[in-house]
């Protein structure tokens, strides 16, 4: 088979890879010299850096809760806003999916 194919054919398998998959197009972006896909290629396999705008599929809704309690009163599943969590952890983009493609798949599966 050909490259094409063999990606066609990863691409539907329910055994290949998701990194091998990508390894495939990386070799792809390389015959076909483009850049665009090298570096999304790149950026799924390796996590994207911060400075780059995500994918829209790698950005999902989050919601934070807490369990908050004093001496008087007990609240369960407060809802705490995204900015204080970020200013409270001293990060952000806790909606964007950064990891890489291979850690998303472990973590969908439940395996690593």
């Amino acid at each position: 088979m050909g490259l094409i194919a063999d990606i066609q054919a990863d691409a539907i398998s329910d055994t290949a890879s998701v990194a091998s998959l990508l390894r495939k197009c990386k070799l792809l972006a390389h015959h076909l010299d483009s850049e665009l896909l090298e570096d999304w290629v790149k950026w799924e396999l390796d996590g994207y850096p911060d400075d780059v705008d995500v994918p829209d599929y790698r950005v999902m809704g989050m919601s934070f809760k807490a369990n908050v309690h004093n001496a008087a009163w007990q609240h369960n599943k407060f809802p705490v806003p995204q900015y204080v969590v970020e200013k409270a952890t001293k990060r952000k983009n806790f909606s964007k999916f950064l990891m890489q493609a291979g850690h998303r798949h472990d973590l969908r599966t439940g395996d690593g």
